[in-house]
């Protein structure tokens, strides 16, 4: 798990699924190096369908983690699911609400769903909480669209 953990943030993302991947062949019932694998497949061109799967393992593991709700409902967006994703997310956001990255997720969520009101104010909560996160490129972008077309 935690050499996983170092070539994550070392960006080494090969080594990461690796490291990631022995760790569950180790322990099947890890839920964290499931998700943290699951996260990188999809933020990193991997399978998508691998990803959800893994997701949902570690969802059924640990039902009350918000990071795990995070990812399961963040792969279902990527996979144009909007709708389904949102009670993960807003979960996410309830459980932790001074996280930007899960208000730009759910806002993200809201866009797919076709719920514009939604998606304009989670994805301003994002971008005010004052913290950097991976997507503040793209919520900017998103946010920016949706105020031009309304």
């Amino acid at each position: 798990m935690h050499l996983g953990i170092i070539a994550e943030r070392n960006q080494d993302w090969q080594r990461a699924i690796s490291e990631y991947q022995n760790a569950i062949n180790l322990d099947s019932a890890n839920a964290v190096a499931k998700n943290n694998l699951a996260w990188i497949y999809a933020e990193h061109n991997g399978d998508l369908n691998v990803a959800l799967r893994l997701a949902q393992e570690s969802r059924r593991l640990q039902p009350s983690d918000p990071s795990i709700a995070d990812t399961l409902g963040w792969i279902l967006v990527r996979m144009n699911l909007g709708q389904s994703a949102l009670p993960y997310l807003k979960e996410s956001v309830t459980k932790n609400p001074g996280h930007a990255v899960y208000h730009y997720h759910l806002g993200m969520a809201y866009l797919k769903a076709g719920k514009k009101s939604e998606a304009k104010s989670e994805l301003r909560a994002a971008l005010q909480a004052g913290t950097p996160f991976d997507g503040s490129a793209d919520a900017k972008e998103a946010l920016a669209s949706i105020s031009k077309a309304q």
